[in-house]
């Protein structure tokens, strides 16, 4: 997972302009998502990290299925998801068939023949390989030209129904997503199942969405607090956070999950939508409450570096995964219509 990707620029200087902030009171119980709201996209600034960046152990830069959308956020948080097996990482190869390319073209300006076959004859069988293995990976016996092989089908499907249960839980046990794994292949009617392997890909996307959704949490942290008077004896309430939270707020930040289910469904549930509205806004104050405790603002978040901002948002998970509790029994329907997240009983699985 590259740390680069998902960087956010500086902050240009006609938003870090003061102005006059708002009270609290302000925030009333009739302010409606109709009403003029704050710019809530002044992104952090992620460039100035010193620090060497933290990886997470669950190996989640080789997906399933081809899915770059979950694996192009930084881990900004080091906590442990039960599911690390060093017998069944998949380890990549030392280079790729790209380096050994240009290995290959910077010999050929040089008069050594040796290094220059040897390197021919090495990208050649990495080639082969991977190619070999391509095919292996797609071969489905009884219809290989017309229908997908059954990893990708039962991968494609594994990976839809964990974005419809990311909506109802962002910290699932592995047992949990397991039992979503097994649930996928049974629907399929697939027999055969790397039980060490559905879990560890089910932590890793679920770790990537998770780090997404408390960065974009972070940053409206951020956006209340500059634009509303907060100090120790002036804290703002749940009250505050829902009506901060708008209707954009959710469908930015749960964006990768809620294309997999049918919107529209979600919008006439009010009790759904109001809990994801409420998850979200008790997450946003969570943070709130902790970086005025600690007197952190957004000058001191960019210049701090990549280990302070894991040691604060470590802080702060044991709290913000008990939020969970808040969304556990909303009504969710994959765009497929297929019911297997929805269907779950998350409470034998969790106590929140």
């Amino acid at each position: 997972m590259s740390e680069k990707e998902g960087l956010e620029k500086d902050i240009t200087p006609n938003m870090t302009k003061k102005m006059a902030k708002k009270n609290l009171n302000e925030l009333n119980d009739n302010t409606s998502d109709s009403l003029s709201q704050p710019d809530k996209r002044v992104k952090l600034d992620y460039r100035r990290v010193t620090d060497q960046p933290i990886s997470h152990k669950v190996p989640i830069t080789e997906s399933l299925v081809d899915d770059s959308n979950h694996c192009t956020i930084p881990t900004d948080e080091t906590e442990t998801t039960d599911c690390d097996d060093n017998t069944n990482t998949i380890r990549q190869p030392s280079s790729t068939t790209e380096d050994q390319n240009s290995a290959l073209k910077t010999l050929l300006t040089s008069n050594d023949l040796a290094p220059l076959f040897a390197t021919f004859f090495k990208a050649m069988v990495s080639s082969i390989s991977a190619e070999s293995a391509e095919k292996l990976m797609n071969t489905d016996h009884d219809h290989s030209d017309t229908t997908p092989s059954n990893n990708n089908r039962l991968a494609t499907l594994f990976i839809n129904e964990s974005k419809v249960l990311f909506l109802r839980i962002r910290k699932p046990p592995p047992e949990l997503i397991l039992t979503l794994a097994r649930e996928c292949a049974r629907h399929l009617e697939i027999t055969e199942l790397d039980a060490n392997k559905a879990k560890q890909k089910g932590c890793g996307w679920f770790a990537t969405w998770r780090v997404r959704l408390y960065n974009e949490c972070t940053e409206l942290a951020f956006s209340f607090l500059d634009n509303y008077n907060v100090s120790m004896d002036d804290l703002p309430n749940s009250s505050h956070l829902r009506n901060f939270v708008s209707a954009d707020d959710i469908t930015n930040i749960f964006e990768p999950q809620l294309k997999q289910v049918r919107r529209d469904s979600l919008l006439e549930n009010q009790l759904s939508w109001n809990a994801l509205k409420s998850y979200l806004a008790e997450v946003t104050l969570t943070m709130i409450h902790y970086f005025v405790c600690k007197n952190i603002d957004r000058n001191r978040y960019n210049n701090s570096t990549k280990g302070q901002r894991v040691g604060w948002r470590n802080a702060m998970l044991s709290d913000l995964h008990s939020l969970d509790r808040i969304t556990i029994d909303i009504r969710v329907v994959s765009e497929s219509g297929v019911t297997l997240a929805q269907n779950l009983n998350i409470r034998s699985y969790v106590s929140l």
